[in-house]
């Protein structure tokens, strides 16, 4: 992937055969990817912008899923649609973008990335 000025690659993330590039334009941060199907990813990701907000929400309901806590949550991003988590499967669905299914770990590992950099930026 070529970004060209004023965006400018700062990191990515990638579990297994998926791969999402975070760029910077005037400040601000925006996730990317070449695939199509990664839309509704991006976007989710991107709604949850504060690694407190995701450590205290959205990362407890993964994990009380993969604990066996609960069967499946379901847990909103604003306008970008909601992620129906299940111990095997996480669907990333409604929004503007097409639906995606997930492993539910895939799902937690790109969250907890994300976590990381919006750590290592102060956010």
């Amino acid at each position: 992937m070529k970004i060209y000025p004023p965006f400018f690659v700062v990191g990515e993330r990638k579990v297994a055969d998926r791969r999402i590039d975070i760029i910077k334009k005037s400040g601000t941060y925006f996730l990317y990817s070449e695939l199509d199907e990664d839309v509704i990813l991006y976007d989710f990701l991107q709604a949850w912008d504060s690694s407190q907000d995701i450590k205290e929400c959205l990362l407890p309901e993964v994990i009380s899923v993969l604990s066996g806590d609960v069967e499946f949550t379901d847990i909103g991003a604003d306008i970008f649609g909601v992620a129906y988590i299940k111990p095997q499967v996480t669907k990333l669905i409604g929004g503007m973008a097409p639906d995606l299914e997930l492993s539910t770990m895939e799902f937690k590992e790109l969250v907890e990335q994300w976590v990381a950099f919006l750590e290592f930026y102060g956010r």
